[in-house]
């Protein structure tokens, strides 16, 4: 529903508590597939950026990569698995916010979209390319168990999603 190749680790650990989750999805559900929810979901991407503009400075990585031997190929993967983060991180956030508003409440949370076009079904997501394999921590091999050692080390987190 929300269009990107992953299960975040919002929804993971929601659906450990399986009734509430089935509850919490089946009334989150209609709206993560309207319009509004999709010009949300662009609307914090965007924020972001522009906040991100007025208080980082990111230096361009291209010329650095290609140093490394990635090849115009890569990047371009690169560039698209880090596009679907931006395009998905959000909706996760919106879910997050939602659930956690309606459990913790105890009201109703929201209503209807002023605009009656923000309720129309959206269209579906189309697949991108390439699909980068997602490697849970309990699955991977030894070099990829070093990698997720040093980055919850790095980042002193207790697990990590497999989208790192």
């Amino acid at each position: 529903t929300f269009g990107v190749p992953w299960v975040g680790v919002i929804t993971q650990a929601v659906a450990h508590y399986r009734p509430f989750f089935v509850e919490a999805w089946r009334r989150f559900a209609p709206s993560a597939k309207t319009h509004f929810f999709e010009r949300a979901s662009d609307d914090i991407r965007i924020r972001s950026w522009e906040l991100i503009a007025q208080s980082f400075v990111i230096e361009g990585q291209t010329g650095r990569l290609q140093e490394m031997g990635y090849s115009v190929r890569e990047i371009d993967q690169i560039r698209a698995v880090l596009d679907i983060f931006d395009y998905g991180n959000p909706k996760y956030l919106i879910f997050a916010t939602a659930i956690k508003e309606g459990l913790l409440s105890g009201r109703t949370y929201g209503g209807v979209a002023g605009d009656a076009r923000c309720s129309f079904p959206r269209a579906p997501i189309c697949q991108i390319e390439p699909i980068p394999a997602m490697i849970e921590e309990h699955h991977a091999g030894e070099t990829l168990s070093q990698v997720y050692a040093d980055i919850k080390q790095t980042l002193q987190l207790p697990f990590i999603n497999s989208d790192y």
